[in-house]
């Protein structure tokens, strides 16, 4: 597979239609050497710089970054390919927060049962362990919930992570 570079793609594109990187610096009001640099790849241009290329050399911006992986969205060039290590992060992250919610689930939830269990005058044993089950099962919703939620991003991105 090829690699996309945009230097060379303007570069092909500002050749064919006999353009100088004089005119496009000037259009641009950059020197001819800040242009020479980025088609060279030894300067990344900004979205707004890009987009200024683009224009002056009159073409249209989706044909330019045509093959890159990139496209446009919101004035932002995003990928629709996410890292195999960014998945994973947000997956620990994920994780780390739902125990950080399930820490703060489940004290209501020990209360709630604490609550039901003296208005039914239940032994301090049988509190105990029903005020232990309701913060697993506090605790354990939240974990399903946020896991429930990494797999629909998973599916959503087709990126394991693995």
């Amino acid at each position: 597979m090829n690699k996309f570079h945009f230097g060379e793609r303007v570069k092909t594109i500002r050749l064919s239609k006999g353009i100088t990187q004089e005119s496009i610096a000037f259009q641009l009001n950059i020197t001819q050497s800040t242009y020479s640099r980025i088609e060279a790849q030894a300067e990344t241009p900004s979205y707004d710089k890009v987009s200024k290329i683009v224009e002056a050399l009159g073409e249209d911006i989706a044909i330019v970054m045509e093959g890159s992986g990139l496209r446009l969205s919101k004035g932002l060039f995003v990928t629709d390919t996410i890292p195999k290590a960014r998945v994973r992060f947000y997956k620990y992250l994920s994780r780390v927060v739902a125990l950080g919610v399930a820490v703060l689930v489940a004290p209501p939830a020990w209360e709630l049962a604490n609550g039901l269990c003296n208005e039914f005058a239940l032994s301090k044993d049988l509190t105990r362990l029903i005020r232990f089950s309701a913060g697993c099962v506090a605790m354990g919703l939240v974990f399903y919930w946020v896991n429930k939620i990494v797999k629909r991003y998973v599916k959503a991105t087709g990126v394991s992570g693995k």
